[in-house]
Parts: C-alpha cells; sequence; structure tokens
C-alpha cells in the first residue's frame, strides 16, 4: 500500500475521524501495512467508509487532484487544494 495513503489513514484515526468497524478495519490495515488481510465485507468497509466518506478527489476550484497528504486540509475547508486555499488567501490580504 501506498506510504501516504497509510499515512493518511493514520490521519484519520489520529483525528478521530472514523468510528465503530470504520475505525477497526482502519486500525487493522495500519497494523498489517496493507489491506491484503481484511474479508471482503472487510474491505468494503474500508472501500465506503475510510476511503470514499473522507475523500475529497479533485479540488473544488481547480479540479486538479487532491494528494492524501493534503486531503485532511481538503475535508476541512471545502474541498480546495493547498494552491488554491493559498490563492484565496492571499487575495484575501489584498
Amino acid at each position: 500500500m501506498d506510504e501516504e495513503l497509510l499515512n493518511y489513514i493514520k490521519e484519520l484515526i489520529e483525528q478521530e475521524r472514523l468510528e465503530g468497524t470504520a475505525l477497526g478495519v482502519a486500525m487493522k490495515v495500519v497494523a498489517d501495512g496493507g489491506i491484503y488481510s481484511l474479508s471482503d465485507s472487510q474491505k468494503h468497509v474500508f472501500d465506503r467508509y475510510v476511503i470514499q466518506e473522507n475523500n475529497v478527489e479533485l479540488c473544488t476550484m481547480c479540479s486538479q487532484s487532491i494528494p492524501y497528504c493534503e486531503m485532511i486540509g481538503a475535508l476541512d475547508n471545502g474541498g480546495y487544494c493547498s494552491y488554491c486555499v493559498h490563492r484565496m488567501e492571499k487575495l484575501k490580504r489584498e
């Protein structure tokens, strides 16, 4: 599993953004270093409740892909990448 995705999952856990079964599956993925040992039902939970519910695929403003290292920020700021956030903050200051 991609190290950036694993770090993102760790961040979701640390920030208490997951609950119940999704939290348990996410913790298993982190402990195992990937999804390889998950059952089919655990993979479904992982895909649906860990990834899909905590994912902003494209920036709301520029439509560029948002990397996992910026995903928490995008979840919190309405779906913007860090570059667009920087541009909007710069415009506010002017």
